[in-house]
């Protein structure tokens, strides 16, 4: 989502998932939100690095069926 502000400056909302794009990355992500985040930090991480990875990366990965 892009925001109009005045006439000629264009801002776009932050997607930490834009930003999630190797390992390493995810990995420091999400050591800083278990070391400093709240407990809301905590429970939307995963969303974040689903959103960055792709949810069926995560479950042909890990095994995980999303289907019963």
């Amino acid at each position: 989502m892009q925001r109009k502000f005045g006439t000629n400056i264009m801002a776009k909302k932050f997607d930490i998932a834009e930003y999630l794009d190797s390992g390493e990355m995810i990995k420091a992500y999400l050591d800083t939100v278990f070391e400093e985040g709240t407990s809301n930090d905590i429970i939307t991480a995963p969303g974040h690095v689903a959103k960055a990875v792709g949810t069926s990366k995560i479950a042909a990965d890990t095994g995980i069926s999303f289907f019963v």
